[in-house]
């Protein structure tokens, strides 16, 4: 008799496991069907059309449960409206392109002779002569003459660094001149 009891009592273990078992695996279905609800209800909230190849793409690459970072991901590549919002570093980039363009075309202006390829007629009154009138200006308004002397010599240096070279002195090109003036001067032809 105890054979026959512990026989039935291993058949109720097998089923009883094999039950447990099969349990198990529908519950881990049912998880891995319950997340993969929860991402398409995500996939679905940034605006993401899982119907196109690049949406199908997209889900399956994506990691993360971030609707933020869904929405930029999706934005950046094209899956939804808009154009994306530069980032920070972007716009980094962009601002040292432009800088590093404005530097070059200075560069190349200045290439000739050490002057600008441009010519030198400039308009306007000479920037030692507009410093002077606003120096007196100011004063007259009221301002401290200290004050006043440094916003004049910063206007005349404003146009240095602007590239007039009426206030840039060049001494190279006062030294030819000078030798020029002397070799008139001595009578000398060269």
């Amino acid at each position: 008799m105890s054979d026959t009891s512990a026989h039935e009592n291993d058949t109720d273990a097998e089923g009883g496991s094999s039950q447990l078992r099969e349990a198990a695996r529908k519950g881990s279905h049912a998880v891995a069907e319950n997340s993969d609800l929860k991402r398409q209800i995500l996939f679905m909230k940034a605006g993401v059309d899982l119907d196109t190849k690049l949406g199908k793409m997209l889900y399956r690459t994506f990691e993360g449960d971030d609707l933020d970072a869904l929405k930029a991901e999706a934005l950046e590549i094209g899956l939804t409206g808009g154009t994306p919002a530069p980032s920070a570093a972007d716009l980094a980039a962009e601002a040292a392109r432009a800088d590093e363009d404005a530097r070059r075309g200075a560069a190349q202006q200045s290439l000739v002779g050490g002057r600008s390829g441009a010519p030198e007629a400039h308009e306007g009154p000479h920037p030692r002569d507009l410093a002077l009138e606003t120096y007196q200006v100011d004063v007259r308004a009221g301002m401290d003459i200290e004050e006043a002397r440094q916003k004049a010599v910063a206007s005349v240096l404003g146009a240095a660094v602007a590239g007039d070279k009426r206030v840039v002195f060049d001494h190279e090109a006062h030294l030819i001149a000078g030798r020029e003036a002397d070799r008139i001067a001595s009578g000398r032809s060269s």
